[in-house]
């Protein structure tokens, strides 16, 4: 233990380690080729090793160093920071951090909690905010396999027992998705006042939002398609949740809808985007790949409910 804990500006030596093991990484980069032989290397090697092992004892144990413990993730700010600064966490590290789950459940149990927190706090921010860190981020974990298994067995990833408004709100996705330019707060960011000025600037407006609406939709995508190719198991929870949304939503069919009984129009139009990008290699235009869908499918065992439209089909063949 040590008698006298190190303090930085976060309170925390989590900072100060990281950056130790970013710095004997480059070392490490430096002279791993061709010199096992070299006693340098295994130094380095060895300095490498302890440094990631003091990383996980400061997330994982931190009254180790003498410093209380708290609800708070340690690696939630050092998630957001910049890869490339010094208490940022990079694809190196999470590298690194990966290949000790088969020895070490704490330190995945730390990063899924850490993607949790990130998850909740987005959840109170708009496209106004800096949102960009968190899905960065989250594109991130999903790079790798193991990663990408630990997210999606997370308890909040996927609930059954859930309405239609807190998908958005309550589940590990679900804020991602809801970052939208269809909200009040981000209207009366780019269109207050806007009766009094010249149409340009209302276009312009408009061009801005559209192009951070197809980044971020671009992101989302590449997160969904990830753990949809990591394996079995996470495909099938991913497309779970996706068929959650649209049963939880059914009554958006409906002429008029209470928007207390349903998500929010830009969670559905983002849900839309990917669903529908990721349908793109067999609905293309000539239709020279149908013949992949299995036209029995909605006769197994489906995840979209679809008993009231079958209800409504044979309502209308009586008629």
């Amino acid at each position: 233990r040590f008698q006298h804990p190190i303090r930085y500006s976060n309170g925390f030596p989590l900072e100060y380690l990281i950056g130790c093991w970013k710095r004997v990484s480059k070392l490490w980069r430096g002279v791993r080729t061709g010199s096992e032989g070299d006693p340098k290397h295994k130094i380095i090697k060895e300095a490498r090793r302890l440094c990631m092992s003091y990383c996980i004892f400061a997330v994982t144990m931190p009254d180790m160093f003498g410093v209380e413990s708290n609800d708070k993730n340690p690696l939630v700010e050092h998630l957001l920071s910049d890869p490339d600064h010094d208490n940022g966490i990079c694809h190196e590290f999470l590298q690194e951090a990966v290949s000790r789950f088969p020895e070490d459940d704490s330190i995945r149990d730390a990063l899924v909690g850490a993607m949790e927190q990130l998850s909740r706090d987005l959840s109170k921010m708009t496209m106004n905010d800096n949102f960009k860190p968190y899905i960065m981020a989250l594109r991130s974990f999903v790079r790798y396999r193991p990663l990408v298994e630990a997210l999606t067995q997370s308890e909040i990833f996927y609930r059954e027992n859930i309405e239609a408004p807190e998908i958005e709100t309550d589940t590990l996705l679900g804020p991602f998705f809801r970052i939208s330019p269809l909200t009040a707060d981000v209207a009366l960011q780019y269109f207050t006042g806007s009766h009094g000025r010249d149409g340009a600037f209302i276009r312009n407006s408009q061009n801005a939002l559209r192009m951070t609406l197809q980044t971020h939709q671009d992101d989302l995508f590449d997160v969904a398609e990830r753990i949809i190719k990591s394996d079995k198991g996470s495909r099938e929870r991913m497309l779970n949740w996706i068929a959650l949304t649209v049963n939880k939503n059914h009554k958006r069919r409906a002429l008029y809808v209470d928007e207390k009984l349903v998500s929010s129009d830009g969670f559905m139009i983002n849900v839309t985007a990917v669903m529908d990008r990721l349908c793109e290699p067999f609905i293309d235009p000539s239709f020279t790949k149908v013949g992949i869908v299995q036209v029995d499918y909605l006769r197994k065992s489906p995840r979209v409910n679809i008993h009231d439209e079958i209800g409504r089909a044979s309502c209308r063949e009586r008629v």
